[in-house]
């Protein structure tokens, strides 16, 4: 059923169309933009001279690229509770990442929030 959540288990009484599928692991790649302090990403700003924007950095000890390959994986048929069996980020990035700094103004407030430790 296309409504059904993936992680469900794949098995049920009768049904054996899926089995082969069972214990797989299924990756989702992508890419994750690391921008820095000095270059921030900015995934809002409004048009009335920029007066409302929002954005984010990476706090890092150490140089990270822009661009880091990154993946969401699921271990099918293993339930909604199970843990991805593959590291999301590679390890180099994961271990140099502080956290992630977002910034947004709307006029004349400043917001400012931190995610918790990353690597």
């Amino acid at each position: 059923q296309p409504d059904e959540p993936l992680g469900r288990p794949l098995r049920r009484a009768g049904n054996n169309e899926t089995h082969w599928a069972e214990g797989k692991v299924w990756l989702v790649n992508h890419g994750v933009l690391l921008p820095s302090e000095s270059k921030p990403g900015r995934f809002f700003e409004g048009r009335l001279l920029g007066l409302s924007k929002a954005g984010y950095w990476t706090a890092s000890h150490a140089e990270l690229p822009v661009f880091a390959p990154a993946m969401f994986s699921i271990q099918l048929g293993a339930g909604t509770s199970s843990k991805a069996p593959v590291r999301y980020i590679a390890p180099f990035v994961a271990a140099n990442m502080d956290h992630f700094e977002y910034h947004g103004t709307e006029i004349i407030h400043k917001f400012r929030a931190e995610s918790s430790r990353l690597g």
